[in-house]
């Protein structure tokens, strides 16, 4: 929670491509040799890749945190019967 709080409160665009090297090293592994040099490549490109992952747990306490500091709404969550460990709803409203 606190990484994601300092993204938030303080964007660094340096720290953004320590995303993109934790991108390469874990969600779209590459050799250890090729991460730094495929990580700065795509960084500078601007290529969107998904900087932060969640489990239904961590994502909720995301939720809570931004509905308390941010924009409170109503939260209705629901996990996702065929695939309830891979795929969840969260559905805000103000």
């Amino acid at each position: 929670m606190e990484h994601l709080i300092l993204d938030y409160q303080h964007p660094v665009r340096d720290r953004d491509l320590l995303h993109y090297i934790e991108y390469f090293t874990i969600a779209d592994p590459r050799p250890v040799a090729s991460i730094d040099g495929i990580a700065k490549e795509v960084f500078q490109a601007g290529t969107d890749i998904h900087y932060h992952v969640w489990t239904y747990e961590s994502f909720l306490e995301h939720v809570q945190y931004v509905r308390q500091w941010v924009a409170e709404s109503l939260v209705t969550s629901l996990r996702s019967a065929t695939r309830p460990g891979v795929e969840f709803f969260i559905l805000l409203t103000k």
